[in-house]
């Protein structure tokens, strides 16, 4: 599991594979591949409060989703 500091180092995960102060792992046996490409702006919107609320990380912005 990726380790994250904030909601930011998760979208920057789903964007681009890393956070961009984050080298990558030579040593990784796989390497998270980058979906900003292939996601719509929503579609990585939904998949970052997915990930947060699944992992509990915090109380999500959206009072809908704390629910």
């Amino acid at each position: 599991m990726m380790w994250n500091r904030n909601e930011a180092d998760v979208r920057a995960w789903i964007v681009a594979g890393r956070p961009p102060e984050r080298e990558r792992d030579a040593g990784a046996l796989l390497e998270m591949p980058a979906y900003g490409r292939r996601l719509s702006s929503r579609d990585v919107d939904d998949l970052v409060a997915y990930v947060l609320a699944v992992s509990q990380f915090g109380v999500p912005a959206d009072p809908l989703v704390a629910e």
